[in-house]
């Protein structure tokens, strides 16, 4: 750890920002802990830490906001944009409910590395390739093309590098 002489009280709010927004990245990318202990992974025994962490980053966005929105000496530019805020707000409610949803209600394990933008984005560009030409497909199509892509995802998946070892997405645990 770096130690930083930054003790004075008017630090203190730039040292929460970074804190909660360093704890936040760390666990959308698979890298916090819970309860002491790495865990890279959502689980049903983390669940519930997991998504208390993210409410409680939440909450801490919100009270900024609120106190900016309270003193009339701050302005909007005192928080965080529009657009920026509303981004981590669903974020993190994605995440919460992507974790009640899949891994307290269905039982699953979630690799959160594999729910970033890219895997997500590669298989929405394959499911509206695999739509055809038109501008408008149907729900029927939708769900044909979903398939399809998913399917196409699972027959050309290519191991390389530190990503080897990379389990898929979810993982059923049978208790």
């Amino acid at each position: 750890d770096v130690e930083v002489p930054l003790y004075k009280p008017r630090y203190q709010r730039l040292l929460e920002l970074v804190e909660n927004f360093n704890e936040l990245v760390d666990i959308c990318n698979g890298r916090s802990t819970v309860k002491g202990m790495y865990t890279a992974y959502y689980t049903p025994e983390t669940a519930d830490a997991i998504s208390e962490k993210l409410l409680s980053i939440l909450s801490w966005f919100s009270d900024w906001e609120k106190c900016v929105e309270d003193d009339p000496k701050l302005t909007e530019h005192n928080f965080l944009s529009r657009q920026t805020w509303n981004g981590i707000q669903r974020l993190i409610l994605g995440t919460v409910a992507m974790i009640q949803h899949y891994v307290k209600k269905g039982g699953a394990t979630i690799s959160p590395r594999a729910t970033t933008s890219d895997p997500c984005e590669n298989h929405f560009a394959n499911t509206r390739a695999n739509c055809g030409s038109t501008n408008s497909p149907t729900c029927t199509m939708a769900v044909s093309c979903d398939k399809k892509a998913g399917a196409y995802a699972e027959s050309s998946r290519v191991i390389k590098a530190n990503n080897a070892a990379a389990p898929p997405l979810f993982q059923r645990h049978n208790y």
